[in-house]
C-alpha cells in the first residue's frame, strides 16, 4: 500500500499522480501500521502535499521526523525526511526523478 501511495503522490508522470487516492491509500497503510513506520508517515505527507494540503503535510512530516530520531533511524533516512519537510515547507510536493 505503501509504495502504491508512493507511486501516486511522488511520480513525476502527471498521468500516474492521483493525490486524493494517495492521501486515501497512505491514510490505510499509516493505520495499519500503527503510526510507527516514519517511511509511511512520509507518504501521508507527501500525498497531503500532492493535494496541495501543506499544512497537515507539514505536521505529518514533522512527526516524520521526530519518529525516526526516537527510533535512531539511520541518518540517511532522516536527511530525506527532513529534505522532504523542507519541501513542504516550501510548498513543494515531493516528485521522484
Amino acid at each position: 500500500m505503501n509504495n502504491y501511495a508512493y507511486l501516486l503522490s511522488s511520480s513525476p508522470n502527471p498521468d500516474i499522480r492521483d493525490g486524493s487516492e494517495a492521501v486515501r491509500v497512505a491514510k490505510l497503510a499509516v493505520e495499519k501500521s500503527g503510526g510507527a513506520r516514519p517511511a509511511i508517515m512520509d507518504t501521508l505527507a507527501g500525498a497531503y502535499a500532492e493535494v496541495g494540503d501543506f499544512k497537515s503535510a507539514i505536521e505529518i512530516s514533522r512527526r516524520a521526523v521526530a519518529l525516526a530520531r526516537n527510533q535512531k533511524m539511520p541518518q540517511g533516512m532522516i536527511d530525506a525526511l527532513e529534505m522532504n519537510f523542507e519541501s513542504f515547507r516550501q510548498g513543494k510536493p515531493a516528485r521522484t526523478q
